[in-house]
C-alpha cells in the first residue's frame, strides 16, 4: 500500500496503526544556493526547504524521509507549518488538492543511516520510493521515503 499510494502516506500510516504520526525532524533548512531537483520545475535560486525526518508511531520509527519543497508555491499557513518542522508534510497539505507521482521505486539492504534512524538490523530490507507531490499540476515537493519491509509485522491480520 505504502509503495503504490498516490495519496498521503501520513493518513495511510495513521489508518493502519490507529495512532497519530509524530515527526522527528533532523534537518529543516531553507536554501536557495543548492541545485534543486529538476523535477520541481523551479527557476534557479528559488528558496526551497530541505528537510529530513523520521516518522514515528507510538515512539516506533516507521519511515525515514528526505524532501525538497518549493516554498513559494505554498500559502503562508502551509509555509509556516513546514518551516516549524513539527508536522508531517501530508498533514500540512491535507487542505490542498494534491496527488503523488511516483518517480522511482526500489528495495535493498538498510543503509547505516537506516539502521541508526529506523532501528534496523544490517540485513533488513528497506523499500525506497521517490515521488513528486503535485497540486494544480505544479510540483510542490520531491520526497524520498525509506520504509522498512518489516513495518507491518507487528499488526494483527
Amino acid at each position: 500500500m505504502l509503495l503504490h499510494t498516490d495519496g498521503s502516506v501520513t493518513a495511510l500510516l495513521e489508518a493502519c496503526f490507529g495512532a497519530p504520526v509524530v515527526v522527528d525532524t533532523f534537518a529543516n533548512e531553507v536554501d536557495d544556493r543548492l541545485p534543486t531537483p529538476i523535477e520541481l520545475e523551479l527557476a534557479p535560486h528559488r528558496p526551497v526547504l530541505w528537510r529530513q525526518v523520521v516518522l514515528r508511531i507510538d515512539d516506533r520509527p516507521v519511515l525515514r524521509a528526505s524532501s525538497v519543497l518549493a516554498l513559494d508555491r505554498l500559502d503562508d499557513r502551509a509555509r509556516a507549518a513546514l518551516l516549524a518542522g513539527a508536522e508531517p508534510i501530508g498533514n500540512v497539505l491535507r487542505r490542498f488538492d494534491t496527488r503523488r507521482q511516483l518517480l522511482t521505486g526500489s528495495a535493498g539492504e538498510a543503509t547505516a543511516a537506516d539502521q541508526l534512524e529506523l532501528e534496523l538490523d544490517p540485513d533488513e530490507c528497506v523499500h525506497v520510493r521517490t515521488y513528486r507531490i503535485l497540486s494544480a499540476s505544479r510540483p510542490l515537493a520531491i520526497v524520498t521515503e525509506r520504509i522498512p519491509a518489516s513495518i507491518f509485522d507487528s499488526l494483527e491480520p
